[in-house]
Formats: C-alpha cells, structure tokens, sequence
C-alpha cells in the first residue's frame, strides 16, 4: 500500500519514545521505557527488539513488499519471502535452512524461529481458498460492479476521515459473510484499491478500462489482511 510521506512528529504521536530518529523513508526508530529498541514504519511498530532478546514481529495488516523489505532489511538472522500469496519467515542459513508461515505477533526467541503453529497454519490454507474462490467469481460478471446505495454498508458507509464503517468499528464479520454468500460488490472492491494505494480517478480509470486483474489482485491482498489469523 502507498502511503503519503509520514513525518517524525506525525509518527510518534501520542508515544513516549526515547532518542527517536528516522532511519529510511517513513521508517524510524526508538527506544521505549522498558529498554526495547524498537523499528517503526509509517505508524506501525513492525519490530520489537525486547531487552530479553526476543523479536517481535507485526504488519500491522499492511503485508505490502515495502514492509516486507522494511523487516528483511532490519532483521539480523531472518528473511521475510512471499510464496503462492503468503508471507513465510526463514533463517538466513545457507544449510538446514528452515521456515514458518508468517503471522502478526510473531515471536522469535532470541531470533529463532518458533514451532509451526498448525492451528494458524490451517485456519490460513482454509481462508486463502476462500478468498480465492470469492475473487475468482469476478471472471464470471459482464461488468465489474461499481459502488450503490444498497451495497453492504459497513462497506458503503464512510467516516470522516474517509474509513469505511466496518474498519471504523474493526468489524470483519461482514467480510467472512460476503465471501460466504459470494456477495462481490462495488463498494468492496473501492475499499480494496484504495487499501493497496489507488486513489479514486486511478480507480475510476481502471473501471473505465475494466482492468479485471487488478481489482482482483487489489481484492486478494485487502481480504487477507483483514481475514487472515493475527
């Protein structure tokens, strides 16, 4: 997802940090009152560095190839990598080089990684078939559905600071619904391109060009971040 260019003030808002400083493009650094050092990209503490030496990892939701490089490029013995949509994390070791599905609030123990946890592991294979499936249903339609009044309004509905009303409210019920029902709307798919970073005249000219393949991709990455296990 693109975001506009955050600063230093606008990012440690509200936060008690200790010797803060900018280290890459909306990323920074700081310490906190327990002596963790920790790495901030746009307005998310991706890594926890813990005094006791474990590591804490987090997207945030935002599993974008900017993050995904913002962890590799900080991590000292491990590498974030994508594979067939899903985020894996591995040890940098050129033998016995092994890995685990990637999760928010991930831990590694002195920077090892932790055991499969097969209950995540499986929750994720289901939803990322049913994600699939959903998107897939937009082959089938002439035209791809723009936004109306009688879309699903968690998803229409829009707070002043132009979230949709299910964010607002952190509500993903409706989400799992709609993959469940099969119900692909308008107002989703705009939720979808602006979460990966179109703003609305690019939108609008993808549906002017009926750029299926986009909004797929833009709908696939929106409901994993916002389905997939913490």
């Amino acid at each position: 997802m693109e975001f506009k260019s955050t600063s230093k003030r606008e990012s440690f808002d509200g936060i008690e940090a200790v010797k803060p400083r900018k280290t890459g493009n909306n990323t920074f650094e700081y310490w906190n009152s327990e002596g963790d050092r920790i790495v901030r990209f746009h307005l998310t503490d991706i890594i926890t560095f813990k005094a006791s030496g474990d590591i804490v990892l987090t997207s945030g939701g935002y599993r974008t190839k900017t993050t995904k490089d913002r962890f590799n490029e900080f991590l000292p013995d491990n590498e974030i990598y994508q594979a067939k949509g899903s985020w894996f994390i591995s040890t940098n070791e050129t033998e016995n080089r092994a890995s685990v599905p990637f999760f928010d609030g991930i831990v590694l123990k002195k920077g090892k990684l932790p055991k499969p946890n097969n209950k995540i592991i499986k929750q994720t294979a289901e939803i990322t078939k049913r994600i699939n499936r959903f998107v897939n249903l937009l082959d089938s339609m002439e035209e791809i559905p723009q936004p109306d009044n009688g879309d699903c309004w968690y998803c229409l509905m829009k707070t002043e600071d132009g979230a949709s009303l299910g964010e607002a409210v952190k509500d993903t019920d409706h989400l799992d619904s709609h993959l469940s029902e099969g119900y692909l709307h308008g107002s989703l798919l705009v939720n979808a391109m602006r979460f990966v970073g179109y703003q609305d005249h690019q939108i609008g000219i993808h549906y002017h060009m009926r750029l299926k393949d986009t909004f797929k991709r833009a709908l696939r990455r929106y409901l994993k971040a916002k389905l997939l296990p913490a």
